[in-house]
């Protein structure tokens, strides 16, 4: 059987989708397909990080920006046509690019271009249901169901006895065949064992420039917490802070020592960093980013379940949580790892096409 052209199209807010599709890009070649990557910026940077030996492809990218003060969903409407036209952009670059290049699969991780006619392609998303209050979360949602029409199949990352995206991954109104994939994660589960020799792992992440204003938050209160804590920045291209276990950017590999090693998590309420919690079972504290609606609508339901703690960036008491997570036992459900073990049929499948 002749080897499937597959490519991989990934969004680039933020570097989660680029290393929560990474299991799924070694399950294809594990399969022996031939996977060219394609994103734009620090996703791409991170995808090349992890697969050096794969060809790429740069797509334009959606250049969202986003103000300190104003919600991140109200910023996004506001730039729907900035949005609209990189989709359009990306979308004939890819058809261009289709032409040169025999293609017989395309997964779009929430890069609405991302198809072709003619050619099997399959959207890939948590947020079926989007998080905008009133009635942005209809505008949204109306633009979302007009977008993936264009599309062969959706493939929602979650899986419904698990729901660990709530109702945001519930793809009700979608007129299109649906898979599950359940949860994607770079890391292996269980971890293997490792002395604890880093007590907090925190994590920063996603785009600015409220970033930045955690990261100077908690650099600020550093001394707040006692033993070893190293902080990731989680910007390949972002500048070294004085601090002298401040890391702009890990690799995957490094990252992993890391997730090994500590015995607290501190970070954003980001669906990919979520995922990581949840299949390692580590103890930890999400700051869900403010005026994005969807971490915060995470941050809420998991610390509600009892899965991890939550503290408003406003409220930020890095003091305080250290006290709360030495008292803290997560309470995932029994062998919760195993909703992470369900990709690999689903591309099995998706190689039959």
């Amino acid at each position: 059987m002749r080897a499937k052209n597959v490519l991989v199209a990934i969004l680039n807010w933020g570097i989660g989708h680029a290393t929560r599709m990474a299991p799924v890009i070694r399950a294809l070649q594990y399969r022996g397909a031939q996977v060219t990557l394609a994103s734009d910026g620090a996703a791409l940077q991170v995808l090349q990080s992890i697969f050096p030996s794969l060809p790429t492809l740069t797509l334009p990218g959606y250049q969202v920006r986003y103000h300190a003060k104003q919600p991140a969903w109200w910023a996004t409407l506001q730039q729907g046509p900035i949005i609209r036209k990189a989709i359009a952009d990306e979308h004939r670059a890819l058809v261009a690019w289709v032409k040169d290049h025999p293609t017989d699969l395309i997964l779009s991780d929430n890069r609405f271009g991302c198809y072709v006619p003619d050619v099997p392609s399959i959207f890939i998303t948590h947020q079926c249901q989007p998080a905008a209050p009133g009635v942005g979360r209809w505008l949204t949602k109306h633009w979302a169901r007009q977008q993936i029409r264009s599309f062969d199949q959706l493939a929602v990352v979650d899986h419904p006895a698990l729901q660990l995206a709530g109702r945001l991954a519930h793809p009700a109104g979608i007129k299109k065949p649906v898979v599950y994939l359940g949860g994607l994660s770079s890391l292996p589960s269980p971890l293997p064992a490792s002395p604890a020799k880093c007590d907090y792992l925190v994590l920063l992440s996603g785009p600015e420039p409220q970033r930045t204003v955690l990261e100077e938050a908690v650099l600020g209160q550093m001394s707040s917490l006692s033993g070893k804590v190293v902080v990731v920045g989680g910007n390949p291209r972002g500048p070294l802070q004085d601090h002298p276990h401040y890391h702009a950017y890990l690799s995957p590999a490094e990252l992993f020592t890391y997730w090994q090693q500590a015995r607290y998590i501190i970070g954003r309420a980001g669906y990919s960093t979520l995922m990581d919690i949840a299949v390692t079972g580590k103890a930890a504290c999400v700051i869900p980013t403010p005026g994005q609606p969807e971490q915060e609508y995470l941050a809420e339901l998991w610390a509600a379940r009892g899965w991890v703690l939550s503290q408003q960036q406003r409220h930020l008491s890095l003091g305080d949580m250290a006290q709360q997570l030495k008292a803290f036992q997560p309470g995932f459900p029994a062998q919760v790892e195993s909703y992470f073990n369900h990709y690999p049929a689903v591309v099995d499948q998706w190689l039959s096409i």
